[in-house]
């Protein structure tokens, strides 16, 4: 297939064949295309495909198995081997081509740590993976200010991989992230210190990603030989350490009937595949990122410890359909002191969102429940459990697709709340009938038992219920 858009982005209308039908999904393949398909973070273009008097809409352009595929509406009469003329909604285009150009304008002025992106025609997204760096809106504002008032031209040129390879320092920071032949960046692994060759790796490597920093736009302050002495002796140290083969060690350890805990760093709706896309990390944090990251057969795995709030917070940005803006918030802020453990920033709170635990529950395949911070609730006179959504005007007790639909809201289940300061209570006779009904209702919905309940911050503040 032709890509007439690597020699012309700005082909609105072209000549083509069609070398391939697939009737059943309204696919179309033709022998070459101006439609650009989904990729790097920019939507796959739309527009039509006529045929004397015949018109079908174009609805999305995909890559599949290194061929571009039109999604059609219908295909009507069409048949292979007749010729098409192609129309692509340059209006859309031009607008995401705005947008990506936008995005390569932010990339080459930011600190390093942009990790990728996702291009709108209203509005668009740049990811960092560098949370201690604080960056100033404004400072970053001002700088893509000069570069548009500069009125570059814009002009493209394809480069092989073969080619960025060995010659580095061709890759700018107009890139989301730094070409790589096969889409990883390489790094030293703390098994190659032990390698008789591992400053050559180390030295190719600092060498190549130098290459890549001074093209970068950036006034980035750093003198390698001073870091590099530290690193050094940090090495050295290392080394003095045993290594070991991490998987061998579990394998054996399993085999000798010894039991092993892995704790989850994050919550399950930060997992990539399975969280709140796109405001996620960068990996699996289910139970089964424990058999991805460890090397364990899931067939190992014997319990599921799932760990939850009385109620929900969320640090950061992303979607949150029970978050509070009352003084219900405040109390559950101060009380429960919920700021980032790592960021220091204030969480944001709500009540408990069943839907979403739910969803964790039966994707990590939770065994045993612990609810935590049961003592914030007290004094509150109602207490709220979220257990279905109105959905854009339909109501549902699953979790969806997407929670950034602006009709969502939340359905609530109201409960007697508790005035008793139960921080105090060692034993579960001593609870409140209203926490104990609470704590019921909980687990009836999620058909899983609550075997631990926390009433404060401290060891001795735990109940394991028997």
């Amino acid at each position: 297939m032709t890509k007439l858009f690597e020699d012309d982005a700005y082909l609105k209308e072209f000549k083509a064949k069609i070398i391939g039908i697939v009737k059943e999904e309204n696919r179309i393949e033709l022998d070459k295309t101006a439609f650009y398909a989904k990729s790097g973070g920019q939507p796959g273009d739309t527009g039509a495909i006529e045929v004397e008097s015949i018109k079908i809409q174009v609805l999305d352009t995909i890559k599949e198995n290194n061929k571009i595929i039109n999604i059609v509406d219908d295909l009507k009469d069409l048949e292979e081997n007749v010729d098409i003329i192609g129309k692509i909604n340059w209006d859309l285009r031009y607008k995401h081509m705005r947008m990506h150009t936008a995005l390569h304008l932010l990339c080459s002025i930011v600190p390093l740590g942009v990790t990728g992106g996702q291009i709108g025609y209203e509005k668009s997204r740049l990811d960092f993976n560098d949370p201690d760096k604080q960056i100033n809106k404004e400072e970053l504002e001002e700088k893509i200010n000069l570069l548009v008032e500069d009125n570059h031209t814009v002009t493209s040129e394809v480069i092989e991989s073969s080619i960025l390879e060995e010659k580095p320092e061709l890759v700018r920071t107009m890139s989301v992230k730094p070409p790589q032949v096969d889409g990883k960046i390489r790094l030293i692994r703390i098994g190659d210190v032990e390698l008789s060759d591992w400053m050559k790796k180390y030295r190719k490597l600092s060498d190549k990603h130098e290459a890549m920093i001074k093209n970068y736009d950036v006034d980035l302050q750093y003198n390698l030989k001073e870091l590099e002495e530290d690193f050094f002796i940090a090495i050295d140290k290392l080394k003095q350490i045993p290594f070991i083969d991490s998987e061998n060690f579990i394998f054996n350890q399993l085999d000798s009937n010894k039991s092993i805990l892995a704790e989850g760093a994050q919550g399950s709706l930060l997992d990539i595949d399975f969280g709140t896309y796109p405001f996620v990390t960068s990996s699996n944090t289910t139970a089964a990122g424990a058999c991805t990251g460890l090397g364990v057969a899931p067939n190992k795995i014997k319990d599921v410890f799932g760990i939850f709030k009385a109620y929900t917070t969320r640090v950061g940005s992303g979607p949150f359909p029970t978050e509070l803006f009352d003084k219900n918030a405040e109390i559950m802020s101060k009380v429960g002191n919920e700021f980032g453990a790592t960021t220091g920033r204030p969480r944001r709170c709500g009540w408990l969102d069943l839907v979403a635990l739910k969803y964790a529950v039966k994707v990590n395949g939770v065994t045993k429940l612990m609810m935590m911070k049961g003592d914030v609730l007290s004094g509150f006179k109602k207490i709220k459990v979220c257990t279905s959504y109105d959905y854009d005007g339909k109501i549902i007790e699953h979790f969806p697709f997407s929670l950034e639909n602006q009709k969502i809201k939340p359905r609530y289940t109201e409960f007697q709340g508790w005035k008793e300061d139960i921080s105090l209570i060692k034993e579960e006779k001593d609870f409140p009938p209203s926490f104990m009904n609470y704590v019921s209702f909980l687990e009836k919905e999620l058909m899983v038992p609550i075997a631990i309940i926390s009433v404060g911050p401290d060891r001795t503040q735990t109940i394991i219920r028997k």
